[in-house]
């Protein structure tokens, strides 16, 4: 069943933000863990994704992002 929507926390949506605009020239990876639910609306089952949890992770080479050279 296809996901119809991803929802974060506000906690969540700030630090990716935050993390995303300070290493702007850099790649930068994460790992978001939440769960999948659920949802009737409108009698119809829809799928949804609750994110509550994220992980950043630092490079370990801090290499450059090519696309920003």
């Amino acid at each position: 069943m296809p996901v119809k929507g991803v929802y974060l926390t506000a906690d969540c949506y700030s630090v990716c933000l935050s993390h995303a605009l300070t290493t702007e020239k850099e790649e930068i990876m994460g790992l978001l863990i939440g769960e999948a639910c659920l949802l009737i609306l409108q009698s119809t089952l829809q799928c949804t994704s609750v994110i509550f949890v994220l992980f950043k992770l630092q490079g370990c080479g801090y290499m450059s992002d090519p696309r920003h050279i």
